[in-house]
């Protein structure tokens, strides 16, 4: 009767140790899953983000101020800073007052030049759930509609925060750092 218990002790203890390892597998792999979905998310974020950047430049290069704007969050602010400056140049606040300045800029100051943005070199510098930060290196090409001359027109860094709204990702603050 000893060995009986003994080999129903042993069954009893392998038993235990066999339920706790199969318990730390399917944690491990529930663990895996979560990390998994977080990383998908994530990946799936930075590339309604990555979207966003590029339909800036579509939007401005084909001075479509509407959807430009669109972009912005309802309180959004675009800032442009000069090389070395202390206050920013000009700073817009509200999407429909940078509709509003995109749009007069394109009839004005930009009517007789095709303008070609170039970002490239994006890096997430902070990103949660609800929020991203990132920077994002350019060069804005212009062609003048007189003489079809093509000139850098400047060069700089966009220091971008994105939020995620009830209208999906976009952009709370863009911040122009120019070079030149």
């Amino acid at each position: 009767m000893r060995t009986f218990q003994r080999s129903t002790n042993i069954m009893v203890r392998a038993l235990l140790v066999l339920g706790v390892l199969l318990l730390d597998l399917v944690s491990a792999t529930a663990e895996a899953q979560t990390s998994l979905e977080e990383s998908v998310k994530r990946l799936i974020a930075e590339r309604q983000i990555m979207e966003l950047v590029s339909k800036y430049s579509h939007m401005w290069d084909t001075k479509n101020a509407p959807g430009l704007a669109d972009l912005f969050a309802e309180d959004g602010v675009w800032d442009r800073w000069g090389p070395g400056a202390q206050k920013p140049e000009v700073s817009i606040k509200g999407r429909d007052n940078f509709r509003d300045w995109t749009a007069n800029r394109f009839r004005t100051a930009l009517a007789d030049r095709q303008t070609r943005h170039y970002q490239t070199n994006t890096v997430f510098l902070e990103m949660t759930d609800d929020f991203a930060r990132t920077q994002t290196v350019f060069v804005v090409m212009q062609v003048l509609a007189a003489d079809k001359s093509l000139r850098v027109a400047t060069t700089g860094i966009y220091e971008d925060e994105f939020r995620r709204t009830p209208r999906g990702w976009q952009i709370s603050r863009r911040v122009l750092r120019a070079d030149n």
